[in-house]
């Protein structure tokens, strides 16, 4: 029996397309006695490109998944798989995490009420256990550097409550954190109902402009 829970689930709106910039909708969690997970949608995909659904594990061994599974490396290495997943503004996709045997995770991901689709499944070593009690919803703007909060496009997205083991545990508390660049206008994370509100970039300026 794993130690910590063994899925997450959330619901993710996205409230602007910023295409072209590159946005990404990530939920991410740690397995108790061993590394970082995270899955989320992406505005602008490099491998597949456009709208993707993406899951990812830091030092997984492997894995695999009906269009994309490979090793990455960066800012640490590991494995992920991906899907193109032809998000819509407005729409509300449930995303989830769960552990499929006792060394390997899959992630899924559909609009609410819809069949939801395999995103792929990763391999971690046996030793490590299921989910621990925290997470971080974040929003990440890769599009290249800003030099001014001009170059930032508008994103915004709702994240809903996340909740664990198929929605029979809540969170007991969570707190907001609005990271760097500070003070580009109109950037916010907020409490929402259901959830919390993430926006990047000024309301009205054309996205990736």
């Amino acid at each position: 029996m794993l130690e910590g829970y063994r899925s997450f689930i959330w619901d993710l709106r996205p409230q602007t397309d910023p295409y072209p910039d590159g946005y990404f909708w990530s939920h991410q969690f740690w397995l108790v006695g061993g590394q970082a997970g995270y899955a989320g949608l992406q505005t602008r995909g490099s491998e597949p490109t456009g709208k993707i659904a993406i899951f990812s594990v830091w030092e997984a061994l492997g894995g695999e998944g009906p269009d994309y599974a490979a090793p990455f490396s960066g800012e640490g290495s590991g494995f992920s798989v991906r899907i193109p997943f032809e998000w819509r503004v407005g729409s509300t996709y449930r995303l989830s995490v769960a552990a499929d045997g006792d060394a390997a995770w899959e992630a899924r991901v559909g609009e609410v009420g819809e069949p939801e689709q395999l995103i792929g499944r990763i391999h971690v070593a046996s030793g490590w256990g299921g989910l621990g009690d925290a997470s971080v919803m974040w929003t990440e703007r890769y599009a290249g550097p800003l030099s001014s909060c001009a170059d930032m496009g508008y994103a915004s997205a709702l994240f809903s409550t996340p909740t664990a083991d198929g929605g029979t545990v809540a969170p007991v508390s969570h707190r907001n954190h609005l990271g760097p660049p500070p003070g580009c206008p109109g950037s916010a994370v907020a409490d929402a109902p259901g959830g919390v509100v993430h926006v990047m970039g000024e309301r009205g300026r054309p996205p990736g402009g």
